[in-house]
């Protein structure tokens, strides 16, 4: 029998590649989305590599790194985004790997690793028939959970940002996406709007923006209106952090 535990959000003491911690607040809540079909525009190849700097403040010191990649699946059955990312002086460590369709990027299979000051959390979610489940291991206590589905398209928490680049963005887009948070049980309706464009200078180089607001949740990001889309900027007003572009290698 599948033992219903408490959710590993307890741990989460930094909110920075999770786009919704516990708490929430101003978020949409937790109901299914229903508007109109959502167009979806794969960016990436296999082999790219996203590198940011992390930043404790605007113009702050650099605390750690944010690296992404892409890996194919073989057969083309699909994709893996990767991310890995440390903030050595808090110790702070997240690693996630999110296995996702080849076209419409829902998600599939999430492994998901957090070191930090209270210890060792990691997960597996797999996502079936209306269900996703969730077995995961907290400081050594065995925990496992369900989460119900909404219809599709939802996505993983741990691929959010990530998939924000495969979407139509223009002047004045917006939409509501299902957002699964495995990490804490939960799923969350998230409003998300473009809100300016803006031309951006990073460590990486000089880059037109959309600049796009993940309302409610205090964070925005900065993601290159010229294919293939890579992200420039991520600002989590919440924890103060800033992610800013240092290179960016296409795949293949």
């Amino acid at each position: 029998m599948r033992k219903r535990a408490v959710p590993v959000s307890g741990v989460l003491a930094l909110s920075l590649a999770l786009l919704v911690s516990a708490g929430g607040a101003g978020l949409t809540g937790c109901r299914e989305v229903a508007e109109a079909p959502l167009t979806l525009q794969v960016p990436w190849a296999a082999g790219e590599v996203t590198t940011l700097s992390m930043h404790q403040g605007e113009g702050g010191p650099i605390i750690g790194d944010w690296t992404m990649r892409v890996e194919s699946v073989p057969e083309g059955e699909g994709w893996l985004l990767v991310s890995s990312l440390n903030i050595p002086s808090a110790p702070y460590s997240l690693n996630t790997t999110v296995r996702v369709g080849a076209e419409d990027l829902l998600p599939v299979h999430v492994d998901f690793e957090l070191l930090n000051f209270q210890g060792t959390v990691t997960y597996t979610a797999e996502y079936g028939e209306g269900k996703v489940a969730v077995d995961a291991d907290v400081r050594g206590e065995p925990q496992s959970f369900e989460i119900r589905l909404p219809d599709s398209p939802y996505f993983d928490n741990e691929q959010f940002i990530m998939t924000l680049r495969a979407m139509p963005l223009a002047d004045g887009w917006s939409a509501t996406l299902n957002n699964i948070i495995t990490a804490t049980a939960s799923k969350r309706a998230v409003r998300v709007e473009v809100v300016r464009r803006e031309d951006l200078t990073v460590p990486a180089g000089t880059y037109s923006c959309w600049v796009v607001e993940l309302v409610g949740a205090s964070q925005r990001v900065w993601i290159a209106v010229d294919w293939p889309y890579p992200i420039v900027k991520f600002v989590n007003d919440s924890s103060r952090l800033v992610a800013l572009l240092e290179s960016y290698e296409p795949g293949e």
